[in-house]
């Protein structure tokens, strides 16, 4: 090709170029495998536990301390984790407990507005459907925190906007439309449901991806 190209002139028939390209020899080809194998352990922080120098004579302390960094990423992983189960519970009781007070304490949340009998009457059926979504809700806050925590902030973004315009929007002129003015409200719980069966599975995903 370089003759062919003119870049080389005057080169006899049988002549070689071979020396202007590096031929990589086994050896080589080992060492680079090796770099790379380094350097895979160094950025990850885990050790190579196959590496030949790394237990040699050392005693138990000092092999303790070259599994340091190996074992706070454990650490980091479980105090994540239990973070979010702790955040989740809360959010749930905490939600929970609001249904409740939904579902009991209806008329007297409506009369904090002096609400009219007419009022009061659509509030109640109201005010107890969309109570159902809290816990639900309670996930979805999880889920947003959670993306948000480990830089996927777009994906919590997403959530949000699909929430409200992709299927709370959407399924209130549906229900509305089919089963009337009572039925517009099952809208809620029902967008709820959807982003935690579709985005839950992703978020665990996500938290499993990111501590591996």
């Amino acid at each position: 090709q370089l003759k062919e190209s003119r870049m080389l002139a005057n080169l006899p028939t049988d002549g070689k170029v071979e020396y202007l390209i590096k031929q990589l020899q086994e050896g080589d080809v080992d060492i680079l495998r090796q770099n790379l194998e380094n350097d895979i352990h160094k950025i990850s922080m885990v050790p190579n536990m196959s590496d030949e120098n790394f237990v040699g004579n050392s005693s138990g302390v000092a092999i303790r301390y070259k599994l340091l960094a190996f074992e706070q990423n454990i650490k980091n992983k479980e105090r994540y984790i239990k973070t979010v189960k702790l955040f989740a519970l809360s959010a749930t009781c905490f939600l929970a407990l609001g249904t409740i007070v939904f579902h009991l304490q209806t008329d007297a949340l409506v009369n904090i507005f002096n609400a009219s009998e007419q009022l009061l009457t659509v509030a109640r059926v109201a005010f107890r459907i969309i109570s159902l979504s809290f816990v639900l809700a309670g996930f979805t806050i999880v889920m947003t925190s959670v993306f948000q925590s480990l830089g996927s902030s777009v994906t919590s973004m997403f959530i949000s906007i699909l929430r409200q315009i992709g299927f709370l929007i959407p399924l209130a002129i549906i229900l509305g439309k089919l089963w009337g003015l009572n039925a517009l409200w099952f809208a809620y719980p029902c967008a709820e449901g959807l982003v935690v069966i579709i985005f839950l599975p992703i978020a665990l995903r996500k938290i499993k991806k990111a501590f591996n």
